[in-house]
């Protein structure tokens, strides 16, 4: 009797302590009590204007996006191949990897070096030779034909229909290898070539281009570094979706 009576008290103490902060439960344990699985981080609090757009949004409602599962770790893979630095690539890339979990609450996680070469469809749909993880890379326009002229970056995610949602469930970012060898030569390249990562990263996530030159989203960087207002409450949002 009492070994049941402590049982109960300590699964009233998980419940009440689920309710009150659902991320401290392991899954394993929510999906014991009933209560199911709760988002890995917090997206930020944003205020203020600015414009955002995305990329795709739930069939039959036009102001909800299609979002990541904010309820798993979004794997990301980077081959580094083709630039002059690859150690420097790798780093440019985890910062904006970084930069984005942070503007969204998704935990973007490095699962490793990859030998795969990036495929696309179109300059925002990339072709999966599995579900995951997502593929970071870097090519030429020989290789992708996407990045002819002067577009610096590719990005888009794939998406599927669970549970009554659309939910993306991996994508790929191609990284033009020539601009950034030729940016990391130029003073303040280093800056340039981060911004142009978070930009594709953005579309990675579910962010569409914007016509307004505050914005990292920008159609035409027009020297913007970092995110703008816009550009931050697009990826809070993108970073509030279902857990399916």
């Amino acid at each position: 009797m009492r070994n049941l009576l402590v049982g109960l008290v300590t699964l009233m103490i998980l419940a009440g302590i689920a309710a009150l902060m659902p991320g401290t439960i392991p899954p394993v344990v929510r999906e014991g009590l009933g209560i199911g699985p709760s988002p890995l981080g917090e997206a930020p609090r944003v205020t203020g204007d600015g414009s955002y757009r995305f990329i795709q949004h739930q069939p039959g409602d036009p102001n909800a996006p299609v979002t990541y599962n904010p309820c798993e770790a979004i794997q990301v893979e980077i081959n580094p191949d083709g630039v002059d630095d690859e150690d420097q690539a790798r780093e440019v890339v985890l910062s904006a990897m970084k930069r984005i979990s942070t503007a969204t609450g998704l935990r973007l996680v490095y699962a490793g070096p990859s030998d795969a070469r990036p495929q696309w469809r179109s300059r925002t749909e990339p072709v999966l030779g599995r579900v995951e993880p997502v593929l970071i890379s870097f090519a030429t326009s020989d290789e992708v034909a996407e990045l002819e002229g002067e577009v610096a970056g590719v990005g888009g995610s794939a998406s599927v229909q669970r549970q009554g949602v659309r939910t993306y469930v991996s994508g790929q970012v191609t990284l033009d290898a020539d601009a950034f060898d030729n940016l990391m030569d130029q003073s303040g390249g280093l800056d340039v070539v981060r911004a142009i990562a978070m930009h594709e990263l953005g579309h990675l996530v579910g962010l569409a281009h914007v016509e307004d030159d505050r914005e990292l989203m920008d159609a035409q960087n027009r020297g913007q570094l970092d995110f703008g207002p816009g550009d931050r409450r697009g990826l809070a949002l993108l970073g509030k979706g279902p857990c399916v």
